[in-house]
């Protein structure tokens, strides 16, 4: 909103796909349903759409079904990443290899599986459940 004070800058929650990727689910008839339920909700056209959330690139190609490819889709990961790396060689990063720390509210193993499913877990990384009540302080 700050670098383009003209655009209209709508935010929806979209709790239902969460379970989704978390329980390894990303493609098919019931995350297609889901993504088009979320998107439904806005009443204008879209140019672009933030997948705002560490879930919702892993629904990409639903999403990109659903709406189209004139709407453009924006992973801020991608930008948070390069943030990330940034800051770890301006602070004299050696190159060494760290671990990834991975946290649900949901049930951890489908989580895992799902993870794992992507190829990303590395020898340092772990995983922790913790409950709904703890997330939300």
């Amino acid at each position: 909103r700050a670098r383009v004070p003209d655009a209209a800058v709508r935010e929806v929650a979209a709790p239902e796909l969460v379970p989704l990727v978390e329980s390894g689910v990303r493609s098919g008839p019931r995350v297609r349903g889901a993504v088009a339920a979320a998107v439904a909700t806005f009443d204008e056209p879209l140019e672009a759409l933030v997948l705002a959330c560490t879930h919702f690139p892993l629904l990409d190609a639903e999403f990109a079904a659903v709406l189209g490819a004139h709407v453009r889709r924006i992973d801020p990961a991608e930008r948070q990443a390069e943030n990330a790396a940034s800051f770890a060689r301006a602070r004299g990063g050696r190159g060494e290899t760290g671990g990834t720390r991975y946290v649900t509210t949901g049930p951890l193993e489908p989580f895992r599986a799902a993870v794992a499913s992507l190829g990303a877990i590395g020898p340092r990384d772990s995983f922790d459940g913790i409950t709904a009540s703890l997330a939300r302080r």
